[in-house]
C-alpha cells in the first residue's frame, strides 16, 4: 500500500494483478488492470504516490509507481490511470534484479530495493536511471537482500529495511563523466552527469594556483547531465531553450571575449540540497589546457 498526502490510498492487488485507488475506505478507481503489457499490472507488489498536496514536494508531481512483473518491471501511471512510462530490470541494466519496494523523494526521483542485487536503484521523475548505490556484505555501504524503504522528504533521510537489519542514510550526490575542454568557440565547455539536483561550486586557478573567478557558486542544477559554458571572463555563455535545448545565436558569440591561451585548474564541489549540504560535498578537479 502507498498513502498520499490527501489520505488516498494505492493498494496493489497481487493476487488480481490490478492497481486500486481508494479513499475513505470506498474503491475509487482500478488504476491498472491485469496484463502483461506496458499499462498494465501483472503479479505487482511495491508502489508508492506522489500528491500535489505534499508540503515538501519540489514539482507538485501527482503520479504513482507500481512494481510489477514479479520484481522485473517497474511503471508509472498517473491517478486517472493513464500510463506514462514502463521499464524492465534489463533497461538498466540488471536484467536478473528482483525489485521489492519503493519510495519517491523530495524531487520526485524514484528509489527501488533489489534483493538479488543487494542495492538500491534510483530513478528521477522521468523513470530515467541515475545510479544504483550498495552490494552485498555487512560492512559500509552494503547490504544483504535490502527490502523496505522510506524517506523523509523535508530533510532527505533515508531508512533501509534488509534481511537482518536496517540502515540510516542522508541523501548525498556524486558526479560522473565530468570534462571541461576549450570548445570550437573559444570558450570553456564543461559537461557532468549528476545522480542527485545539486549546488554546484566552480573555482577557477591559473597555472600559479592564483585564484581567478568563481564560476558558480552554489548554483542549482538537476540530476542528469548537464552542460556549462563559459566566456574568457568566466560569465556564463547567454542562450535560449528551444524544444528542450540551448540555442546560441553565432552573431552574439561573437561579442564575448575568449579563454586565454594557459593552463588552467578547475575546482569543483558538489553537494546535495538538503540538510546534508553543510557536512557532506563531493570535490572534484580538473586541468584543461587552451
Amino acid at each position: 500500500v502507498a498513502l498520499a498526502a490527501d489520505t488516498s490510498l494505492f493498494v496493489t492487488d497481487t493476487g488480481h494483478s490490478r492497481l486500486l485507488l481508494l479513499r475513505a475506505d470506498t474503491l475509487q478507481r482500478v488504476v491498472a488492470g491485469p496484463g502483461t503489457e506496458p499499462g498494465k499490472v501483472w503479479h505487482p507488489t511495491g508502489v508508492a504516490a506522489t500528491s500535489a498536496r505534499e508540503k515538501w514536494s519540489y514539482f507538485k508531481d501527482e503520479f504513482v509507481v507500481v512494481i510489477d512483473m514479479d520484481g522485473k518491471r517497474l511503471q508509472k501511471f498517473l491517478w486517472d490511470g493513464t500510463p506514462v512510462r514502463a521499464i524492465r530490470c534489463e533497461d538498466f541494466g540488471y536484467p536478473n534484479a528482483d525489485l521489492q519496494y519503493v519510495a519517491t523523494d523530495y524531487y520526485s526521483q524514484v528509489w527501488v530495493t533489489d534483493k538479488a542485487n543487494h542495492c538500491v536503484h534510483k530513478f528521477d521523475r522521468h523513470l530515467n536511471y541515475l545510479d544504483s548505490f550498495g552490494r552485498k556484505g555487512t560492512g559500509k555501504k552494503e547490504f544483504v537482500e535490502p527490502r523496505g524503504i522510506s524517506i523523509y522528504k523535508r530533510f532527505g533521510q533515508v531508512l533501509i529495511d534488509e534481511k537482518e537489519a536496517a540502515q540510516y542514510y542522508w541523501i548525498g550526490t556524486d558526479v560522473k563523466h565530468l570534462q571541461a575542454e576549450k570548445d570550437e568557440d573559444g570558450f570553456l565547455t564543461i559537461r557532468y552527469f549528476l545522480t542527485e539536483p545539486s549546488y554546484v561550486t566552480l573555482e577557477i586557478y591559473n597555472s600559479k594556483k592564483k585564484k581567478l573567478a568563481t564560476a558558480m557558486d552554489k548554483t542549482w542544477r538537476p540530476a542528469g547531465e548537464n552542460m556549462e559554458r563559459f566566456t574568457g571572463e568566466w560569465k556564463v555563455v547567454p542562450y535560449v531553450i528551444q524544444n528542450r535545448q540551448r540555442q546560441y545565436s553565432p552573431d552574439q558569440l561573437e561579442k564575448f571575449p575568449k579563454v586565454k591561451p594557459g593552463t588552467y585548474r578547475l575546482k569543483f564541489s558538489f553537494s546535495a540540497t538538503y540538510s546534508s549540504f553543510k557536512y557532506f560535498h563531493k570535490k572534484v578537479e580538473r586541468k584543461v589546457v587552451f
